[in-house]
């Protein structure tokens, strides 16, 4: 087993609590100033929707809280937040989402901003701004940041080929979510498929590769595949990527191939015809789709797809996705067990020593 570290870009971390110490999920802007270590605690002012009349004397110094919506950008309402002389911006959703607003604003803010739930912003004007109370406004900037990929490498048996099978998938979360399907369940099958695989006597070279820094732009399997050689490159016959594959979600009822380019390769065949030989009870579906490890495979000749369930005609993603619900509760280990089955079968069916 070999891990590479690689650089992941700058980034701003939030945290908001009210006088009494309730945390309130916060977001904050990527251009969002970093505040002292202590943070920003101050007196919250009820700024409607950001318009420049929504201001006044009693809002300077003060953190404005702010509604969604209206024919303001996030951006306009900011400005007229900054102009107005305001400490800081939160800005609460005007729907119902289970994870805080997210949006950025470009130019040099110089002062914490970032997005909260609908029902939290509520609850602030009934309980802090009512009351008088205070909030303290938390924004860190963590910089020189690393992740890591981890390859658990299974050499072929004497005799065999050098071509190279690569089985991926991503073990990082994004913010306030738990990551139950999006992707601690392509990292347990594929955990699952490394450990039935580990004594098996194979044709030709396997790698697991457990991705990190997928969720803010593919860098970790960018990453790796940068770090292949042209020689690797050359040697490798496909890439299986597994990502959100176990949704208890009852609408999402197709497994989706998808390819870069939306035609069939070696993956999307196999997968095919293994699915028929070992009768799994659900669809397979082709579909031209990025957004996941399998591109930078793609991107250098490499057969690659990604296995994901959607619901059909629409495509929609479970309804989870990217939210504090992304739990174990919403998991289907029957799906789990159907993919795991349809990629490490067609994996050896590839790769198997004859």
């Amino acid at each position: 087993m070999t891990t590479q570290e690689f650089s992941v870009p700058d980034k701003k971390m939030g945290e908001l609590k009210t006088q009494n110490g309730r945390e309130v999920l916060f977001n904050a802007s990527a251009n969002s100033a970093a505040t002292g270590n202590d943070g920003l605690t101050g007196q919250l002012f009820n700024a409607g929707l950001g318009l420049p009349s929504d201001f006044n004397a009693e809002s300077k110094g003060k953190i404005a809280l702010i509604k969604r919506g209206g024919d303001l950008t996030f951006q306009v309402k900011v400005e007229n937040a900054v102009a107005a002389g305001v400490a800081g911006v939160i800005i609460y959703n005007h729907e119902d989402s289970p994870g805080p607003l997210s949006f950025n604003v470009s130019g040099d803010i110089k002062i914490p901003v970032g997005g909260i739930t609908k029902s939290s912003g509520a609850a602030l004007l009934t309980d802090v701004v009512a009351e008088n109370k205070t909030v303290t406004l938390n924004v860190k900037e963590l910089k020189n940041l690393t992740s890591s990929n981890i390859i658990a490498t299974k050499a072929p048996e004497k005799g065999g080929s050098n071509e190279i099978m690569h089985v991926s998938a991503h073990y990082d979360s994004v913010p306030f979510s738990p990551g139950a399907n999006d992707n601690g369940t392509g990292t347990a099958a594929a955990l699952e498929l490394a450990r039935v695989f580990k004594d098996y006597k194979l044709d030709k070279e396997l790698r697991f590769v457990f991705v990190g820094a997928e969720e803010i732009g593919l860098v970790g399997s960018k990453h790796y595949v940068d770090k292949l050689s042209a020689d690797e490159v050359k040697r490798s016959i496909a890439n299986y990527n597994m990502d959100m594959v176990a949704t208890a979600w009852d609408k999402a009822t197709v497994l989706y191939t998808n390819t870069v380019d939306g035609k069939p390769n070696l993956v999307t065949t196999t997968a095919n015809e293994v699915a028929k030989l070992i009768k799994t009870p659900s669809t397979l579906f082709l579909f031209q789709r990025g957004s996941s490890d399998h591109v930078d495979f793609h991107r250098v000749g490499i057969p690659a797809a990604n296995f994901i369930w959607r619901e059909p005609v629409t495509n929609n993603l479970e309804p989870y996705y990217h939210t504090p619900d992304d739990v174990l509760k919403y998991v289907s280990s029957a799906k789990l067990k159907e993919v795991a089955n349809i990629v490490g079968a067609s994996v050896y069916s590839l790769i198997r020593k004859k």
